[in-house]
């Protein structure tokens, strides 16, 4: 304790002097120092809320989360003075903002001069904080995304300041990890009973919203009301196969992005439902609109047998369904490691069929577009192209 003692205040030090001005730390006397320490905030700390199971595990994966989220987003406070983390918004400047606010001219020999140097950053506190709670809303709702599997359970969080007497010294924020288990619903698909779970989107403070949509109109027929969707447990699955490049926390990330306003469309009597990274469309979730709900049954690739851009290859090169899987170019692996994006004949040929945004995500992993697997060659004389350089013979 002595030594968070020793670490908090030299960093308290460091601020205050940043933010008020050269020696404006020293102008407080000891017994302000202990009571500004006494009363300081804290980080935000996760609690499962009452009613709510959470695995030690999964726990651990939120705390983790969590603080590399607060030491990663930032946010001004002033003009000219530097950003600062979110952590940092919560333990550092908000023990300012609110101890200084409570001081009067009088209280000690130098509060006068204190808060004359603290009125630059009190203009802007106001602003400041309703930004570093917008912004812990936004972590919040992230965490919930990454973290909720439709499959499996939804995870919400809200907060609150704890207000209670503790042993704890300071002020501090709980963030409250809530579950609420999937709907699940049973379908008949060709003759046979299969269970779906309804899609919702976990939202920090209020719970769950079960998303409806409504479908576009085909032909003459025009949907006049929104439907609720279901997803089988074979889509999430195919979509961990086919992408599995992806960082599972991402790729729950983006299916919740994917799925918040989707662009539906038919492709003959199908509606597909494009899956996005980073606004690059990677591949369709296929549905059918049954029983009254719009139910997700599986996951293809941008170059599976059922997507426009697979319709276009076939178009312009022959290649079908067969053909895609000898090559190994039906999953994102194949795209992302292989030396496709150095070739550019080949790369034009799924560019033309509008597979080009495959060849612009961003990895952090070193075998990104690094060529490793070697396809281009193979591709090459699988579709009998030569190469630019060589001479045809005589007739």
């Amino acid at each position: 304790m002595a030594r968070y003692k020793k670490e908090f205040l030299g960093q308290m030090k460091f601020y205050f002097n940043l933010w008020l001005g050269e020696n404006a730390f020293s102008l407080l006397p000891q017994r302000e120092v202990s009571l500004l320490y006494k009363l300081h905030f804290t980080p935000p700390r996760l609690l499962v809320a009452e009613g709510s199971r959470v695995s030690k595990k999964m726990l651990m994966e939120f705390k983790k989360s969590l603080c590399g989220w607060l030491d990663f987003y930032t946010l001004e406070i002033a003009d000219e003075l530097p950003k600062i983390t979110l952590n940092h918004f919560f333990t550092y400047y908000l023990s300012i903002i609110f101890f200084l606010r409570k001081i009067n001219e009088d209280d000690f020999a130098n509060a006068k001069e204190l808060k004359e140097k603290f009125k630059k950053l009190d203009e802007t506190g106001d602003k400041t904080i309703k930004n570093g709670y917008q912004l812990l809303d936004n972590v919040l709702l992230m965490l919930g995304l990454v973290y909720s599997d439709p499959l499996k359970c939804f995870y919400w969080l809200n907060w609150k300041v704890n207000d209670e007497k503790s042993k704890i010294k300071g002020l501090f924020i709980f963030l409250k990890i809530n579950i609420v288990k999937p709907i699940t619903m049973d379908f008949i698909v060709k003759g046979d009973k299969r269970p779906a779970y309804r899609y919702g989107v976990p939202l920090n403070r209020t719970g769950i919203f079960w998303q409806t949509y409504k479908p576009p109109d085909k032909g003459s027929f025009r949907w006049k009301e929104e439907l609720e969707i279901y997803i089988q447990s074979h889509a999430i699955k195919r979509l961990y196969e086919r992408v599995e490049l992806i960082d599972p926390i991402f790729m729950r990330y983006f299916l919740f992005y994917s799925l918040r306003q989707p662009k539906m469309f038919y492709e003959k009597n199908f509606l597909l439902i494009p899956y996005q990274m980073e606004h690059v469309v990677i591949g369709y979730f296929i549905a059918d609109i049954t029983q009254g709900k719009i139910l997700i049954r599986t996951f293809l690739f941008l170059t599976n047998e059922g997507t426009p851009e697979a319709r276009r290859l076939k178009e312009n090169t022959g290649l079908m369904k067969a053909d895609i899987k000898y090559l190994k170019i039906h999953k994102l692996k194949a795209f992302v490691e292989s030396d496709i994006v150095k070739n550019e004949r080949i790369k034009n040929i799924f560019i033309e069929a509008g597979c080009g945004g495959l060849f612009n995500l961003r990895f952090d992993h070193p075998d990104a577009y690094s060529g490793k697997i070697k396809l281009a060659e193979e591709m090459t004389k699988y579709l009998e192209i030569k190469d630019e350089n060589e001479l045809l013979e005589p007739c």
